[in-house]
């Protein structure tokens, strides 16, 4: 395989592509406070709504239980996931999605 040319015209190795856009990912995904990983999960749901914990983890190639913990991470950060998927804001006095909502509305304080 042929390396990639950078700016200071050195061949990086395709290793050291895919660290240094792993590196500008977690750089422009930190200002809405998600990982590559979280963003990743976030894209796939949105364009596979009807898939479940497995078929997702599957096609992310991660562990169920990895998915699983991203998708809680997600849900307890509801201003990250807003913020990557355009949730509708509830308005004032609703509570918003179950999925979304904090603890403390949905009774299990």
């Amino acid at each position: 395989m042929r390396g990639v040319k950078h700016k200071s015209h050195e061949e990086l190795t395709l290793l050291e592509l895919v660290l240094q856009l792993h590196g500008e990912f977690r750089q422009r995904l930190e200002s809405i406070r998600v990982t590559p990983l979280q963003a990743g999960v976030l894209l796939f749901l949105r364009r596979h709504a009807e898939a479940n914990i497995t078929e997702a983890a599957a096609a992310l190639r991660v562990r169920a239980t990895t998915l699983s913990d991203v998708v809680k991470d997600l849900v307890r950060n509801r201003a990250a996931v807003c913020a990557v998927v355009s949730c509708d804001a509830p308005r004032v006095g609703e509570p918003g999605p179950p999925a979304l909502r904090p603890a403390s509305v949905r009774g299990n304080a």
